[in-house]
């Protein structure tokens, strides 16, 4: 997933941190913080599936 996170040529290697990431999703009420912990964990899965899928 996300095969060229860490490649320097990347224009954008750096540019997101989790920092950054974390603030976002707290910005969508309810992001990754509703449900059962599998719960939670199914719908950031699918978010970065997702992500991953439109980005490489």
């Amino acid at each position: 997933m996300l095969k060229y996170r860490n490649d320097g040529r990347c224009v954008g290697h750096g540019f997101y941190t989790y920092d950054g990431f974390i603030a976002a999703a707290r910005s969508f009420n309810g992001f990754g913080s509703t449900g059962d912990d599998n719960t939670k964990k199914k719908e950031l899965a699918a978010f970065l599936a997702q992500t991953s899928h439109e980005t490489t």
